[in-house]
């Protein structure tokens, strides 16, 4: 009898939380949709609440403030585009067909999630301190680095493929792809639409998105390759 109340006192506990994790993700759904349709400067709270059809102060027992709802986005976009980089890694063969997979993978995000990309562009928005008691920025921290970890790996995997020369540091070489793709797609994302884009960019050379981003791996790929 013990062991069966046990059992039992356990899997409410269990279907709590499972049940405060999807009320959670419904309220971070609907801020998503209010803070990139009003902005978030002019969002508040009180607006997520409605969206998300609950009271301000149940919102509250989940977020402490809109920083947190905030943060709570970012870790979403970084989901979508780990995702997205294994799918388009998962099938390459090699580590210089998954280099090229991973930019695709960044250019499909900002083109398939506009507004978290943005939102990586907006670092003046918020600042969190990885230090402190805050499990959002916290885990923020981690999917980053978990995401810049990949792209290490598949660097140092080239090296043991003798591809990538052995006397550049992984880590720092991570950086420099992440850096150069992530601000290429920064720059071309400040004109609206593909076609201000391309008349845009064609004033100073000819251009096709994709085909700069390819032209970036190469040259990126030529300086590091054996």
């Amino acid at each position: 009898v013990i062991f069966f109340n046990d059992r039992t006192t356990m899997t409410i506990s269990e279907r709590k939380q499972r049940e405060k994790g999807r009320r959670r993700q419904e309220i971070i759904l609907a801020a998503e949709k209010v803070f990139f349709s009003k902005g978030i400067q002019q969002a508040t709270i009180d607006d997520v609440a409605a969206e998300a059809e609950l009271s301000k102060g149940t919102v509250y027992l989940y977020f402490k403030n809109k920083e947190e709802i905030i943060v709570a986005i970012f870790s979403n976009g970084l989901d979508h585009l780990q995702m997205l980089m294994i799918q388009s890694a998962v099938k390459c063969k090699n580590s210089r067909e998954k280099l090229r997979a991973l930019g695709k993978a960044y250019i499909a995000f900002a083109n398939m999630y506009p507004n978290h990309f943005e939102l990586m562009l907006q670092k003046d928005l918020f600042k969190f301190d990885i230090d402190s008691d805050k499990p959002e920025a916290k885990a923020c921290f981690r999917k980053g680095l978990d995401l810049l970890s990949t792209l290490k790996e598949i660097i140092v995997e080239g090296v043991q493929e003798d591809e990538i020369r052995d006397d550049i540091d992984p880590s720092k070489i991570a950086l420099i792809v992440w850096g150069q793709i992530h601000g290429l797609i920064a720059i071309a994302s400040t004109i609206t639409s593909d076609e201000q884009k391309t008349t845009y960019f064609q004033q100073f050379c000819e251009f096709k998105f994709e085909s700069i981003v390819w032209d970036t791996f190469d040259m990126i790929r030529n300086g590091i390759k054996k």
